[in-house]
């Protein structure tokens, strides 16, 4: 197949509205889909580049190998390379900690699967992952792996493109499939298995159209193509908000651009040959792989999000970084004249091998904690956290105490309240019992017959922290009201939800001594739930306004102490510090009495029910 101009000009379609979706632009909510154009592009070449060497006896795994790892492994290096050396001067240990994860596992071509695994509520935001990006590296590097054995075995036996052909269609219809069923959102976005059908349309289209030397050109069809692209950049969820159906016309589109376009008979054609697509289309896979470094440590820099103006400018610093590497890394890399085997191959293994040590230990020294250990966290934050899951049971333990019986309910917020009173020495004042959830989600028998025993019931959660939702604080009244209704006796708190900015790792810009009396702004999502939750709420403990001066709050404690390791959850020296507020200078305090008061209180409150 002859150079199409046209199909590289493309490229630079589907990488600028990667850039701006990740840099915030409002006009490309749907700009990662970029991502898939990309993929539809590579199964069209990468399938017609071996299925013509294998028609002609002339593929070798060896060759097609050496081509892609010339090709991608290079440049990919560099900005490994790169991203390791500005780590420690943009993250904090935790985060470190978590990159060198990413580092090896982007070094395996696995961080997909990195990323799937890791996903959920305590995953960092990929935002703040330099690495993130490299989950569709590793898509397209395992399905080079893959697609030239499936090839090369079915040719050989059938001697047919429809031999090829009906397999390719099956994969299609099944990963299509998989992914419009799909309800897990991580699985469907991450992993090949649902990314499969994209990369099939683009190889089936390659077989269909192999020797065929006339495009049949077509201005409209070609227009279609590349309108039902642009669109679905601004307009991703139009059909469906289903993935499958959000990435289908952005596929579709490519399809008919690859199908009816050309490079001198079309209008698209000629738009898309044009020098400053072709010349953008040729470093795409550099610009790719620099912007989201660059935006990941500029956020990382960062007190407060950044202007999205900020952010296009940052990530548009990827476009001359990538020329940079296209012309002094990638083109010299794809010549063996000018780089041997020998050398080429040394110095990747070495790379890379050094890359995965350095992730490795990253991991295992948590972060190289004992070089920063002011920004460290006193252990693992998660575990710390989850510990508190001790007291999970079904009804109250040793009866007779005589502790007053607390029960606390809700999520990792809640665990954080359990830890605020094992850090300031009053769990063992009190007989403590954890409920995993509120009032719709869990054992309803079990919160029931907990909520009847209970002398005091205090219910925590993590509102406001992804935005403010109205549902959240519906869904709030509802829960509060229920936890009323249940108790005989209880007295019941809801504490109110926390936040100690957007972004911990801004401390690295600055010097230690200057930043532990530092204050920051919490997100706005979690102070206006919290004014509103208390205009409704009875019994609401606003823990912002509690813990706030002049509207911020601080990171450290007085022993310049990280408080919180995500600007949500609390470290063991955040449980003792704001514990201490909390059990101090709110109705809490009564769970700091003598266990006698308490007692005393408790059968007061009985009396006059």
């Amino acid at each position: 197949m002859k150079f199409r101009n046209d199909i590289t000009g493309l490229r630079a379609i589907a990488v600028l509205p990667v850039l701006f979706f990740h840099a915030g632009h409002p006009w490309f909510t749907g700009g990662f889909l970029g991502v898939d154009v990309f993929f539809a592009i590579s199964g069209f070449l990468i399938t017609t580049l071996i299925y013509a060497k294998t028609e002609n006896r002339e593929f070798s795994f060896l060759s097609f190998y050496d081509r892609r790892a010339r090709r991608i492994l290079p440049a990919f290096l560099v900005v490994l390379v790169v991203s390791c050396i500005a780590a420690p001067f943009f993250m904090v240990p935790y985060d470190i900690k978590n990159f060198g994860q990413s580092l090896v596992a982007s070094s395996l071509s696995a961080n997909n699967l990195l990323l799937y695994m890791t996903s959920g509520y305590w995953s960092l935001a990929a935002e703040f992952k330099p690495l993130y990006h490299t989950w569709s590296l590793a898509v397209e590097e395992q399905y080079y792996l893959v697609a030239p054995i499936l090839i090369v075995i079915f040719f050989g036996l059938f001697r047919s493109k429809k031999s090829i052909l009906l397999p390719l269609i099956s994969v299609l219809i099944i990963s299509f499939t998989a992914s419009a069923i799909s309800e897990d959102k991580e699985f469907n976005f991450l992993l090949i298995f649902t990314r499969a059908w994209e990369l099939a349309a683009g190889a089936i289209l390659a077989l269909a159209m192999y020797k065929k030397n006339n495009i049949r050109s077509s201005n409209f069809w070609s227009a279609v193509g590349l309108s039902l692209i642009l669109l679905s950049y601004s307009f991703p969820y139009s059909l469906s908000n289903n993935q499958a159906f959000v990435n289908l016309p952005a596929i579709v589109g490519t399809l008919l651009i690859i199908y009816f376009s050309n490079d001198t008979s079309t209008w698209i054609g000629r738009f898309l040959s044009s020098k400053i697509l072709v010349g953008i289309g040729l470093i795409s896979y550099s610009i790719y792989l620099w912007h989201q470094p660059i935006l990941a440590y500029l956020r990382l820099a960062s007190e407060q999000q950044p202007e999205t103006s900020a952010q296009i400018l940052f990530s548009l610093i990827s476009i001359p970084l990538a020329y940079l590497s296209w012309k002094f890394v990638e083109n010299p890399a794809r010549d063996k004249n000018t780089i041997s085997n020998k050398l080429f191959y040394s110095s990747i293994f070495i790379g890379f091998s050094s890359m995965v040590l350095l992730g490795i230990s990253m991991h295992k020294t948590y972060g190289f904690q004992h070089l920063w250990p002011q920004y460290a966290y006193g252990g693992n934050p998660q575990s710390y956290i989850d510990s508190a899951r001790k007291y999970k049971t079904e009804s109250f333990q040793n009866l007779s105490s005589g502790k007053p019986k607390v029960l606390i309910i809700g999520n990792s917020f809640a665990r954080d309240f359990i830890k605020m009173l094992q850090e300031n020495s009053v769990s063992n004042k009190l007989n403590l019992a954890y409920f995993e959830g509120n009032c719709r989600v869990g054992n309803k028998a079990t919160l029931k017959s907990l909520l009847t025993d209970s002398d005091y019931v205090i219910y925590a959660q993590n509102w406001g922290n992804s935005g403010y939702f109205k549902t959240d604080l519906d869904e709030l009244i509802r829960c509060s009201s229920y936890l009323h209704k249940n108790t005989i006796k209880a007295k019941v708190f809801v504490l109110g939800s926390k936040n100690f900015g957007w972004n911990n790792n801004f401390v690295k810009t600055h010097e230690y001594n200057q930043i532990i009396n530092y204050r920051v702004h919490p997100l706005e999502s979690v102070l206006q739930f919290n004014s509103d939750a208390k205009s409704r709420v009875s019994d609401y403990i606003d823990v912002m306004k509690t813990i706030s001066e002049n509207g911020k709050v601080r990171i450290f404690d007085g022993n310049g102490k990280f408080l919180t390791y995500d600007t949500n959850h609390l470290t063991k020296f955040g449980a003792r510090y704001i514990g201490s507020i909390l059990l101090k200078d709110t109705p809490l305090s009564i769970l700091n009495a003598t266990t006698h008061t308490l007692v005393d209180k408790t059968l007061e409150s009985s009396i006059s029910h």
